[in-house]
């Protein structure tokens, strides 16, 4: 028994294009830095698809970059709920997380197993 609580985004509209205004997400671990910047987002009706450009820096100069891309299934609470439903889990209620200028909002599913 357990309760499980997962955060969905159910809106997003449209996506977005922007390299040159963003600052990478960094981490410098045993002399490399790594960063990450989201540069695109594209939506349809079936999935949300993000494109990063990863860099990866040593001490020494060198770099390796990558393109990166990550397809996101498009998800309701409902949807979600009816999986969750026919996997033994009973739905017992949702929380919304507002947007804010660095997250979309959220819809957070709450589902319990084994009462």
């Amino acid at each position: 028994g357990g309760l499980l609580a997962a955060a969905i985004v159910e809106k997003v509209i449209g996506g977005f294009n922007r390299e040159d205004e963003a600052e990478p997400d960094t981490l410098e671990i045993g002399g490399r830095l790594y960063e990450s910047l989201p540069i695109e987002t594209a939506v349809d009706a079936e999935r949300i698809t993000i494109r990063r450009l990863r860099k990866v820096s040593s001490s020494v100069g060198e770099v390796d970059r990558s393109d990166d891309r990550i397809e996101l299934r498009q998800l309701s609470a409902e949807a979600l709920e009816a999986e969750a439903v026919a996997a033994g889990f009973a739905a017992v209620g949702r929380r919304e997380v507002p947007p804010t200028l660095d997250h979309v909002g959220s819809t957070v599913v709450l589902l319990e197993k084994g009462r």
